[in-house]
Formats: structure tokens, C-alpha cells, sequence
């Protein structure tokens, strides 16, 4: 009998011990890690994922695609949002028409001449800054962004939607104060973004003719104001390089699609 009390005395302290403690110890770790380990990815995945996420949006809208004739003419624009956190890239992105027909963004160049080849790179919009998607050729072989010079290439080519025309005063360029003022006075004749003529009057100097050969045309423009803070514009010309249209005259379906196939607008007509 003393063993049997003193085995009912040994399971009384057990009971007591398993009580107090809210279970047996084995089974007690168990349940209480699992919760744990799902909060502590949730709480993961929300700063990696929406709590953390950059915004960036790119509206799409038809341009000339449904009226333009021919490849030229036929563009589309894209818009970056004013709200977006940062620069989106945007080559190597996608344009598919109704037919299922891929058109990839080249790369483009940010400082752009033309009869030369330029220097290229990622295309990246700003936020509030816009693209016009040009079909055909460029003009200057380039897909580029648009400067504070660019008027200049108006009296040589032709764009579509048509180029900005905005170029520093002739008279206002530096040095041109030193000028004599048979050299000012047509200077001022000129207007913006005019290339002096090869014939200038025959009272200009040899000190005018050279100031117009190194300032008065684009290249002399762009040494001039490239590192103006107001050089660069928002907007980017680019150029599928297409012969043909793609973009139906009728009706259509364009679609955005990013560098990982994430369809990002579309719009239809």
C-alpha cells in the first residue's frame, strides 16, 4: 500500500505541473510557433510589396493612328504620370495591335544631330513627360529627345506631329553684343531658329560671318545652351522604323506591354 501512495501522491504533482502550465510542454510548442511564422511573413511581404511599391503609370492614346495615311504620319503617345515616383524606362517595351503584331521602343539619343550618328541609350520618361510613338523613319535617323535647339531642324525635315519651333534670339546668342551693328541689325532680321543665308548682305564683316557660322545654326546652339537648366524638353520622338502602316484606318486594339510582358494601358477605337 505505501507504494500505491506514493504513486497516487507522484500523479497528483503531475496533474498539478500540467495545469499550471497550460498543457503538456511537448505539446504546448507546437500550435504556438505556427502563428508566428505567418505573421512574420505577412509583415514581409507588406514591406517588399504594396507598402513599399514605387508608383508608376503610363497612359497610352491613339494619336493619328486611326486617321494618318501613311506610316510618317501615323503615331501614338504615351504619357508618363505626374505622380510617378521616378524615370520609367521604357525600352524594350511592347505595342501590339489588333492583330497580335509586336513593335518593340528602341533605344534613342538624348543628345540628337543630324547627318551623323549618334550616341544611344535607354529611353526613360520623366514624370508628366510624354513619347510620341512615330511608325515610320525618323527624318534624322534617330529616336530622340526634344532640346531647346531643335527648331533649327525645321528648315531641313519634316516631323509629325510637328516640331516645337523655339530657338534662342540670333541677337541674344553670346558674343553677339560684341558685335559691329550692321552684324546686329541682321542678326535680328533673322528670327528664331533661322539658318543665315549663304549670301548675307555685303556689309557684314568677316567677324559676323564667323560669328553666324559658330553660333547661328544647331550645332553652335547646342555648344551654346546645352548646360542651360532648360536645355532638355519632356517630350520624346520615337521611331518604329516601319514602311507601313500598323494601325488600322477602321478600328483597332493598342496595347502597352512592359520589359516582362505586364500589359500596362491599352486603349481601342
Amino acid at each position: 500500500m505505501p507504494n500505491a501512495a506514493v504513486v497516487f501522491l507522484l500523479i497528483v504533482v503531475l496533474a498539478v505541473i500540467w495545469f499550471t502550465q497550460g498543457g503538456l510542454p511537448i505539446t504546448s510548442r507546437g500550435p504556438a510557433n505556427t502563428p508566428q511564422s505567418q505573421s512574420s511573413v505577412q509583415n514581409g511581404g507588406a514591406q517588399n510589396g504594396a507598402a513599399g511599391e514605387e508608383k508608376i503609370e503610363v497612359s497610352l492614346s491613339n494619336g493619328s493612328a486611326q486617321s494618318a495615311d501613311k506610316a510618317a504620319d501615323e503615331y501614338i503617345e504615351l504619357r508618363a504620370s505626374y505622380s510617378n515616383t521616378k524615370p520609367v524606362n521604357i525600352t524594350g517595351w511592347r505595342l501590339e495591335n489588333k492583330e497580335g503584331e509586336k513593335y518593340f521602343i528602341p533605344s534613342g539619343s538624348k543628345l540628337a544631330y543630324s547627318a551623323r550618328a549618334n550616341a544611344e541609350g535607354l529611353i526613360t520618361l520623366e514624370p508628366n513627360a510624354r513619347a510620341y510613338v512615330v511608325t515610320g523613319k525618323s527624318p534624322i535617323n534617330s529616336s530622340f529627345l526634344i532640346n531647346f535647339c531643335m527648331g533649327f531642324f525645321n528648315e531641313q525635315y519634316q516631323f509629325k506631329p510637328s516640331l516645337f519651333t523655339s530657338c534662342p534670339a540670333p541677337e541674344k546668342e553670346p558674343g553677339a553684343e560684341n558685335e559691329n551693328d550692321a552684324c546686329y541689325s541682321y542678326l535680328r532680321s533673322l528670327g528664331s531658329c533661322k539658318t543665315p543665308s549663304a549670301n548675307p548682305p555685303l556689309n557684314i564683316d568677316s567677324d559676323c560671318r564667323q560669328f553666324l557660322d559658330q553660333r547661328v545654326n544647331y550645332a553652335g546652339c547646342v555648344d551654346a545652351h546645352r548646360n542651360d537648366g532648360n536645355f532638355y524638353g519632356n517630350e520624346w520622338r520615337i521611331y518604329l522604323g516601319q514602311k507601313e502602316e500598323i494601325w488600322s484606318n477602321v478600328r483597332d486594339s493598342i496595347k502597352l506591354f512592359d520589359q516582362n510582358s505586364n500589359l500596362v494601358a491599352e486603349t481601342s477605337y
